[in-house]
């Protein structure tokens, strides 16, 4: 009786346990430090004004700000995502008003929003806002906000006396470093570029919401990249193996 050899089927190719250990590796460390861009807090309003001393004026008014790069980390962005303006009687702006943020080095009108009369936007603390396409602010330069109105009942605000009460009433965000008040006179119902800055107040006729994004440092990114390696490697072993046992 004559029995047959056994046929030897070729062994699979396979990957050794150092590769498979390497793109084990470069898969887990990558895909834990790396997640998309996450806001550090909720949308938060930059001041509050529960006094003050009490005006009105039809001119475009505001003040000077900036974002403290001490109170943020360098993979942290301040974005600005609503604007709004004072409605001092809480019953709706008898008129259109118009609210801008200018860079002050060159006038640039960083975004800007019109809030109807009798908007249904909700009041928050004295003040209506309108939501806009989010905008980045670079750390420790000077911004201005200001709004516009075209009623003069609109035109009522509080405003702090910064030299007879250097002490300001309004409460600002750790992050808000507030300047000095800017006017732009006789220009009733539009919006522009203030340049008059008056040093011994500060008016509050306008006001802005943001949040902050964290986002992928360099050396997450490097990480990240270790991580496609390592998916790149599974997903080339994986293919290899259905060829062999076909």
């Amino acid at each position: 009786m004559h029995t047959l050899p056994l046929l030897k089927l070729p062994e699979r190719s396979r990957p050794s346990v150092t590769v498979t250990w390497i793109f084990t590796f470069c898969l887990s460390v990558g895909l834990t430090f790396v997640g998309p861009p996450s806001t550090l807090f909720a949308t938060t309003v930059a001041y509050s004004v529960p006094s003050g001393l009490f005006g009105t004026s039809t001119d475009t008014l505001g003040f000077a700000f900036t974002v403290k790069s001490s109170e943020l980390t360098s993979n942290q962005v301040f974005k600005i995502t609503d604007l709004g303006a004072y409605d001092v009687n809480g019953d709706n702006f008898q008129g259109a008003v118009e609210v801008g943020v200018y860079r002050a080095y060159d006038g640039a009108l960083m975004a800007s929003v019109s809030l109807p009369a009798s908007t249904s936007e909700s009041l928050e603390s004295g003040f209506r806002y309108a939501s806009i396409t989010e905008v980045a602010l670079a750390l420790d330069t000077e911004y201005r906000i200001v709004r516009a109105v075209t009623d003069s009942q609109d035109g009522n605000h509080f405003y702090d006396n910064l030299i007879s009460s250097p002490t300001s009433h309004a409460t600002f965000h750790n992050v808000i470093d507030p300047g000095i008040g800017y006017i732009t006179s006789g220009s009733s119902g539009s919006l522009g570029f203030p340049t008059v800055g008056e040093s011994n107040f500060r008016y509050y006729t306008a006001n802005f919401k943001f949040e902050i994004e964290t986002v992928p440092e360099p050396s997450s990114l490097v990480l990240g990249s270790l991580g496609l390696v390592g998916l790149a490697g599974v997903g080339f072993f994986r293919a290899r193996k259905r060829q062999t046992c076909v």
